[in-house]
Parts: structure tokens; sequence; C-alpha cells
């Protein structure tokens, strides 16, 4: 996020526990620069732009805070805690959280109704919507103004309201939910993946775990789900616990080599696609009519 609001050209300083954590993020930056911007000029402005700020000096001077740590509740709530009093007034407060209700983070502020959500999505460089979160309180000058934000860095704002999941993870917790489901009754994950590309999404379902993020994909179930989960929550609680939190770990339900999944290309022979690819959908479809 914060590189890719360098990119567009705004002044971003990066805030962490440490230097150490900072340092990755700063190398995959000038890697997007270099791809996106191509002149050694246009590199060395954008790198200029971006700044590490271990002790979050930035924040008094910002225009726009969002945090994006891990999906923890008490996590965000004790950050936003230690923020509130360097904000400035006009400052545009948001969070990045993928599904915790807006309600159970604002109250740290003397003035809940600030706080708004601005939920990008993985990649940030390729995916071009961003969920624009608002409470039932909030003020809608605040919305108005992270829609405008979003805007001017090149992303389509999609306005929601802070129901569990917002609108992407509502519908797509269900589907992914289902696949994970597939998979552990027999129906191989390479299937389970083929069917839905067939039928005509980016990427299948299995895939798309890994992608987001083992550890990412169990605080949304729990958020979403709770103990209905069951059986599958398990099997995620312990490949996390293990260390395979999917493609940023190297491992998940799939290996990760060079940033591609590795695949049993003969996995999906004998399966009915079109059927998985139904058997898929359904539940996508459902809570797509029941946001709708």
């Amino acid at each position: 996020i914060a590189a890719w609001c360098a990119l567009k050209g705004l002044d971003v300083t990066l805030q962490d526990r440490e230097m150490k954590y900072i340092e990755p993020a700063l190398k995959r930056a000038a890697s997007l620069f270099k791809r996106k911007l191509k002149k050694p000029a246009a590199v060395a402005a954008a790198k200029a732009r971006l700044r590490a700020d271990v002790e979050g000096e930035g924040v008094k001077r910002a225009d726009v805070v969002i945090e994006a740590i891990f999906e923890d509740r008490d996590a965000k709530r004790a950050l936003f805690e230690n923020l509130k009093a360097d904000l400035a007034d006009h400052a545009i407060v948001a969070t990045n959280t993928s599904a915790i209700p807006l309600g159970e983070l604002s109250d740290v502020f003397d003035d809940p109704n600030r706080l708004i959500g601005l939920h990008f999505f993985n990649p940030v460089a390729k995916m071009p919507l961003v969920e624009v979160v608002s409470d039932t309180n909030t003020e809608s000058n605040r919305i108005k103004d992270g829609s405008s934000f979003a805007t001017q860095i090149g992303k389509f704002a999609v306005p929601v309201t802070s129901t569990p999941g917002f609108l992407v993870n509502r519908v797509l917790v269900p589907y992914m939910y289902k696949a994970m489901t597939m998979h552990r009754d027999g129906i191989p994950k390479e299937a389970l993946d083929k069917a839905a590309v067939q039928f005509g999404m980016p990427m299948g379902p299995v895939e798309l775990v890994d992608t987001v993020g083992l550890d990412v994909g169990l605080s949304v179930i729990d958020t979403l789900l709770g103990e209905a989960a069951g059986e599958d929550r398990k099997v995620l609680e312990s490949m996390v616990e293990s260390g395979k939190k999917g493609k940023k770990t190297g491992e998940g339900f799939y290996k990760w080599e060079k940033g591609k999944p590795v695949r049993d290309s003969e996995a999906h022979t004998g399966h009915d696609l079109e059927k998985l690819a139904r058997d898929l959908i359904q539940p996508y479809l459902d809570d797509c009519l029941a946001c709708l």
C-alpha cells in the first residue's frame, strides 16, 4: 500500500516495530517502481517519496494514516491508542482490516466516527478495488474523503457498510470454505482450481487461499463463521501453527517456487470439472444475493 501510494506521487512514511521489518518492503517497492516507471529519474523520485519511519514521526503531519498490521483486534486497538495523540484533526484515519467491524476498533478514539476502513486487496499493484468501509455513525465527509483518496491513487472505491466481511470477503469466504471442505473430502486441489478457472475465475479458490495467506484466512473465517467452521478451521490452524501460511512462506496447500504454485498436472484427471465448478460457485452466488 505504501509503495503504491508513493508510485502515484504521494509522500509516504512507513512505520513498523523495527527497521528489519521495513527493509523488505522498501526492496519490493524498488522493484515495483522499476517495473512501472522504468526511467531512472522517475524511479529515484519515487524511492525518495517512500521513507522508513520506525519512530512514527510522519503521523503528526500525515493527511492519511492507514493501519495495515495483522488481523488482531487487540493489536489494532493498541496501535490506534498509541497513534491518536499525534493525529491531525483533518487526517483520514483508516484500518485495512479485511473483516473486523469498525465498531470493535473505533471506540479507542475520542470521536469514534472518524475511523473508516480502506480495505485493499492482494496484490495491491494489480487489484483495482478498495472497499471504503463506514459504520452507522461514520461522518459522511470521512467516507467521501476516503473514496477520493482511493480514486486519487488510481483505485476503484466501493463504499460498503461495516458488516462482518464487508462485501468481498462476505461473498468469497463461503466460496473458499466450500473448496476447503471439498478438498478435505478427497477432491484434489488442482481439480478444484482448474474447475474454477475454467468457469472464468482469474485463479482457483485453493490458490487464492494460499495467496491471501492462511493466517489471514483463518482470522476471516473466525470472524464470519465462528464455531461453524468446524474441522476446516482446525486444518487451517494446524497449518498456520506449523509455519505453512501460503505463498508468503513458500508453502500452504501448495508448495510455491518463484512465486508460482507447484501443481500435479494430472491430479484433475477423471473429475467432472463442470460439476465441480457448479458446486463451488453456488455458495458464492447465494451470498451475492444475500448481500443484494
